[in-house]
């Protein structure tokens, strides 16, 4: 689908930097290049994540950041339906993302060291 939006011209956006990803869905070298959980799901559902973040997360951002964050992924839960894997797979990225943001400050100073 993106190489036919692509032909059509329908995905070119003048304010990104390769021109023709307006319509991107899967950022392939920050997928499997990635470095930690945080770029994966950085790099997954573009536009998708880009809608959420402007018109959930940032609209909800006066509740405080972990409420907005909680309510911007049960919205997503919701989007995509009430099974519970989904549940379970969307709740448990909030817990992962912030152990290793602070398992990263913890062990950071031993890495830095070596370079």
């Amino acid at each position: 689908m993106e190489g036919g939006c692509i032909l059509l011209g329908i995905s070119y956006d003048t304010g990104l930097p390769d021109k023709w990803g307006a319509l991107r869905g899967v950022d392939l070298q920050g997928l499997f290049l990635g470095y930690n959980n945080k770029s994966f799901i950085d790099s997954f559902n573009l536009t998708t994540k880009s809608w959420f973040i402007r018109y959930l997360f940032k609209r909800t951002r006066g509740w405080g950041k972990w409420n907005s964050m909680l309510y911007t992924y049960l919205f997503i839960i919701l989007w995509h339906g009430v099974l519970p894997g989904y549940w379970l797979a969307f709740l448990f990225e909030i817990p992962v993302i912030s152990a290793e943001k602070q398992l990263g400050r913890v062990i950071s100073h031993y890495f830095r060291a070596l370079v």
